[in-house]
C-alpha cells in the first residue's frame, strides 16, 4: 500500500564526509559511555549535598541502563520532526536544542581524554555546526542514533540541577527519582510546578527549599507510596488537560497515556513494578549491592507494595 500524506520520520540527507567523522565520534563515546555516566551522576549527587547516599552510583547506573533506558527509548522511537511537537527535530527522544546545547558539556567537560579529544576535533573541523540547521540535524541523527551514546543525554536529566537532581533522589528512592526524571524529560523543569507536584510536597512537610528536597524525600518513610500515588494521579490529570481534544497536543494523548499508565509492560507504573522487583529486591541477583544497600532497598520494596492508584 502506498504511503500518503506527509512523512515526519524521513531522516536528514547525510554528507558522507561529515558522517564519517560523526561515526568516529560515536565509536569513541560508545566505548566510554558508562565512565561518562558515572562521573556525571556522581558529580550531581555531590552537588545535591548528598554525603552518605543510601544507594551508590554504579548499581544505579546499571539499573538505569538495563531497566529504564530501554523502555524510554522504546517509547521515543527513532527520528521524528513532527510539526505538532514543540521540540522539533528529535532522535530517540532527544530534541535538537538539548543535543547541541549539551554537546560540549557532556563530551568535553567530562575530561575523559579520548572523548574530549574526539569532540574537540569535530568542533574544530566543523566550526558552527551546532547552529547550522543541516549539519546539526545530521549530527543529532547519527550521534543519538546510537542507543548507548544517546543514553548520555538521557542521564543529563538524571543529573540536572533544574530537575532537582533526580539521581540524588534515586540514592534514597529509586522509583521517585526515576519518575521525577521522566516528568522532567517530558515537560522540562517546569514539571514540578506545572504538574502541581510542589503543592503536594508542601502538604507532606517540604519547606520549599531545593537544597532540602532530598532530605525531605528521605523523611517520608511509610508515607512514600501515598505521596507517590498523589503525584502519579496529578501527572495523569496534567496530561489529560494538555492533550484535550481541542488542543494541538491531542495527537499525542494516546501515546502519553500509554507511557504513563496504560501500557501493561512498559508504562511508568509498570516500570515501578520492575524497579521494585528487579532492583529494590534484586530478585534476579543482577546488581552488586552491599548488605546496607540491600537492606535499605528491601524496606523500600515492602513500602511500595501498598501503592495503589485509581484512574478517572
Amino acid at each position: 500500500m502506498a504511503v500518503t500524506g506527509p512523512r515526519y520520520d524521513t531522516p536528514p540527507t547525510l554528507d558522507l564526509g561529515f558522517k564519517a567523522d560523526l561515526d568516529y565520534l560515536v565509536q569513541v563515546v560508545n566505548s566510554n559511555a558508562t565512565a561518562i555516566a558515572e562521573k556525571l551522576l556522581f558529580n550531581a549527587v555531590v552537588e545535591a549535598g548528598v554525603t552518605a547516599p543510601k544507594v551508590s552510583i554504579p548499581p544505579l547506573v546499571k539499573m538505569i541502563e538495563s531497566i529504564i533506558e530501554p523502555v524510554l527509548q522504546k517509547f521515543e522511537g527513532g527520528w521524528s520532526d513532527h510539526p505538532s511537537d514543540s521540540g522539533g527535530a528529535t532522535m530517540r527522544g532527544i530534541i535538537l536544542p538539548t543535543f547541541t546545547n549539551n554537546f560540549d558539556y557532556l563530551l568535553i567537560s567530562t575530561a575523559i581524554p579520548a572523548v574530549k579529544t574526539a569532540a574537540e576535533s569535530l568542533n574544530r573541523k566543523y566550526p558552527g555546526w551546532k547552529t547550522d540547521p543541516s549539519k546539526s540535524r545530521q549530527a543529532l541523527y547519527v550521534v543519538a542514533g546510537d542507543a548507548k551514546v544517546a543514553s548520555i543525554w538521557i542521564k543529563k536529566f538524571f543529573a540536572d540541577k533544574n530537575c532537582r537532581y533526580p539521581i540524588a533522589v534515586m540514592t534514597e528512592d529509586p522509583f521517585l527519582g526515576y519518575f521525577f526524571m521522566e516528568c522532567c524529560w517530558g515537560s522540562g523543569p517546569g514539571a514540578y510546578n506545572n504538574s502541581g507536584f510542589d503543592a503536594i510536597f508542601r502538604e507532606y512537610g517540604w519547606n520549599g527549599s531545593v537544597s532540602q528536597f532530598v532530605p525531605f524525600i528521605a523523611s517520608l518513610g511509610n508515607k512514600t507510596p501515598e505521596l507517590a500515588t498523589k503525584i502519579v494521579q496529578r501527572r495523569l490529570q496534567f496530561i489529560l488537560d494538555i492533550s484535550a481534544p481541542t488542543k494541538s497536543n491531542s495527537i499525542f494523548r494516546k501515546g502519553w497515556l500509554n507511557r504513563l499508565i496504560n501500557d501493561p509492560t512498559n508504562s511508568n507504573i509498570a516500570l515501578m513494578v520492575k524497579i521494585n522487583e528487579l532492583f529494590n529486591l534484586n530478585s534476579k541477583g543482577q546488581f552488586q549491592l552491599s548488605p546496607a544497600e540491600l537492606e535499605h532497598l528491601k524496606i523500600k520494596a515492602e513500602i511500595y507494595k501498598t501503592f495503589s492508584i485509581s484512574v478517572p
